[in-house]
């Protein structure tokens, strides 16, 4: 098994379905129609006042306390009564900006094959899943393991919080054989949309470690990138988003996990990305039009 190390966070946008209810967590910036989550700021009301933030506002109010007493006192307004504490006005109203985080159900479908049986490759991807395992472990998210070898693909974990589990798996896993890979996506798709017909709430992640190198054909013995483009689609329907780990090695690449990483709409990492910490800002949002999921929420109640 390779050693581990840390890796920079990755983050997650959740589905944009309404019918997805975001479960805690610490990873994922939630949804804008997240009604939880801490307080971090606060602005003028873009509406209705129903969240009131009262530091703030007082704040806001502080400044023109002298001058709306001499102004009340010029009106002669208040005579005879108890005069406030504080003159606040419609304008130094402010509510509360909240952010909440959710949690996230990282699937890891690992590629088990016998171009990755070389003892330096495997170990090192064996680190990289521990290492991402024991990331998941502090963001409080869900695990699942997926390994693909021979003609085949199996469900080594469904979805779990037990890390170490995970673990005890990922060493115990078997290595040799040819490549399925459109196995190995057929059964992270299968698993993942089992969770969110299950309306877990955790936002779905399909994270795919291989050198990409297809030497098994589908069942129908045709060229397998049409159906890896086709999986790619489905996996956009869902909401899944993804992300492939290049575990090729060597001066020479044939980067046929960048061709698979585009076939897909997947971000694309080299392992050694990984371990250096050089993942970009841009995993925040793995697949097109999912900004909306990152902005903060703004509650009002």
């Amino acid at each position: 098994m390779g050693r581990g190390f840390e890796v920079q966070r990755l983050a997650f946008a959740p589905p944009r379905s309404r019918s997805h209810q975001a479960k805690a967590g610490k990873r994922n910036p939630a949804s804008e129609s997240s009604r939880g989550g801490r307080y971090i700021r606060a602005e003028a009301p873009r509406g209705a006042v129903v969240d009131l933030a009262l530091d703030a506002t007082l704040r806001a109010a502080a400044p023109y306390q002298k001058a709306r007493r001499q102004l009340a006192a010029d009106r002669g307004e208040g005579e005879g009564r108890p005069r406030p504490t504080v003159l606040v006005e419609y304008s130094d109203l402010r509510v509360k900006v909240r952010e909440s985080r959710t949690g996230t159900a990282l699937l890891f479908v690992v590629d088990a094959s016998g171009s990755m049986n070389a003892a330096k490759r495997m170990k090192a991807v064996k680190g990289a899943v521990l290492s991402l395992l024991r990331d998941a472990y502090r963001q409080r998210d869900s695990v699942g393991l997926v390994a693909f070898r021979d003609r085949g693909a199996e469900l080594l974990l469904d979805i779990t919080r037990s890390v170490e589990l995970a673990e005890r798996r990922l060493k115990a896993m078997p290595v040799g054989g040819r490549t399925p890979l459109v196995a190995g996506l057929e059964k992270g798709e299968a698993t993942l949309r089992t969770l969110l017909y299950k309306g877990s709430g955790l936002v779905p992640a399909m994270i795919l470690l291989t050198d990409g190198k297809v030497n098994v054909g589908t069942a129908s013995g045709l060229d397998p990138w049409p159906e890896i483009q086709a999986a790619g689609s489905r996996l956009a329907t869902e909401g899944i988003q993804t992300m492939v780990i290049d575990t090729e090695q060597g001066v020479v690449r044939l980067g046929y996990a960048r061709k698979l990483a585009e076939a897909l709409g997947a971000q694309y990492i080299r392992l050694e990305e990984l371990e250096a910490g050089r993942i970009a800002q841009a995993v925040r949002s793995l697949t097109a039009g999912t900004q909306a999921g990152q902005r903060r929420s703004y509650t009002k109640r």
